[in-house]
């Protein structure tokens, strides 16, 4: 019935002809259970989606019954109790519990230690622990390898040491219950991880030297820029002008573009 319109549209057969259901809505679904087809009690759940017009099977019930009553609580799950079963009444009742809601508000920030990972709480009462995936790929699916750690409610933030540095690392969460139970993954979220730093190291004079004279000493590089995605590098170098009248920095063996920034001062 179109509440808008006022009139009854048909929709798609339900997969499991029956009398004596139980129907309850779950979110934006409305969950079919039990019953009888005219000859036995069922146990069996279908699951109609009317954005799509369409059924899926559900999870079937411990115990086939007719008749029952069944109520839906957002925190805990899908009750279903009494009823009728092989012609006698029933007294038990069963649960069918539903993973958690996905995280919400995932955000990644980074400095020049860690990755900062924080995320807006879960309202479950049975919530467990957040697991939060990191990857290199956007977009990616979140696979239990990808997991990089647990965090236990109620705690929603997570600093991550050991993301990738230098490339873009990309995160998404996912909420766990006491019945290890799983969401859906949060929004992913990604941030460029900081590069570790690198250092200079300067090679040695090892022998005194004559007034006018010149001389050359190697600067090396401390540090690998493999994956690092470092695109230039800046120095800054300071000098004892009592000792030394001038600095000439040649920079041709770089492939990265170097910029030194030197400065003399007084001995």
């Amino acid at each position: 019935f179109n509440t808008l319109t006022g009139a009854w549209t048909t929709g798609a057969d339900i997969p499991t002809a029956r009398t004596q259901l139980a129907a309850v809505t779950v979110g934006s679904s409305i969950y079919v259970a039990g019953g009888n087809d005219g000859t036995n009690d069922l146990a069996t759940v279908d699951i109609y989606t009317p954005s799509g017009n369409s059924w899926a099977a559900g999870d079937t019930m411990n115990t086939a019954r007719n008749g029952f009553g069944t109520g839906y609580l957002s925190q805990y799950g899908l009750y279903a109790a009494g009823g009728t079963g092989g012609g006698s009444p029933l007294i038990s009742m069963e649960m069918l519990n539903f993973p958690p809601s996905p995280p919400q508000n995932l955000n990644a920030d980074s400095n020049a230690v860690y990755v900062n990972v924080t995320w807006s709480p879960n309202s479950e009462n049975d919530l467990s622990c957040y697991n939060i995936y990191r990857s290199t790929a956007s977009g990616f699916n979140p696979v239990p390898s990808l997991v990089i750690v647990q965090v236990m409610a109620p705690d929603t933030s997570y600093k991550d040491y050991g993301f990738v540095d230098g490339v873009q690392n990309y995160y998404k969460v996912t909420a766990v219950d006491n019945y290890g139970l799983e969401s859906d993954p949060s929004n992913e979220d990604s941030v460029v991880a900081p590069v570790d730093n690198l250092a200079l190291a300067f090679g040695t004079i090892d022998q005194q030297r004559a007034p006018d004279d010149t001389f050359n000493l190697a600067i090396n590089v401390q540090g690998s820029f493999t994956g690092k995605n470092v695109f230039s590098l800046q120095y800054k170098i300071a000098f004892d002008s009592s000792q030394i009248e001038a600095v000439d920095i040649d920079t041709s063996g770089f492939t990265t573009p170097v910029t030194f920034e030197y400065y003399a001062q007084a001995g």
